[in-house]
């Protein structure tokens, strides 16, 4: 032999099997984190519709300012525009009795110089 001898090292000591109690609770330590994982998720996409809802009531409810705005303006233009007509119709018989009394004028004219 040599001078030096090898020393054996102790072998590191094989972990114990793990009883079925011990496999149990790891499974059910995973199922958790699967399902913490999934709660998370569902935290966040909840929030996101949450936020888009609240968006779009912000939006319907500028929409129906302006939809009422626009009905107010149209209800106006409607208004004025009956106006309008009922104005042209009163100066077209304005015009119509001029006109007749102008040709009656002419007629006593006419006659009158005869």
């Amino acid at each position: 032999m040599s001078g030096k001898e090898e020393k054996s090292q102790p072998a590191a000591p094989k972990p114990k099997p793990k009883t079925k109690m011990q496999q149990m609770l790891e499974q059910q330590d995973d199922n958790l984190d699967e399902l913490a994982t999934g709660m998370d998720h569902l935290k966040n996409t909840t929030k996101a519709i949450h936020e888009e809802a609240t968006e779009q009531t912000r939006l319907l409810g500028g929409m129906e300012g302006d939809t009422d705005k626009a009905q107010d303006e149209l209800d106006k233009d409607i208004r004025l525009t009956t106006e309008r007509i009922g104005q042209d119709q009163s100066v077209f018989k304005l015009n119509v009795i001029i006109a007749g009394e102008a040709v009656l004028l002419v007629l006593i004219l006419l006659k009158g110089l005869m």
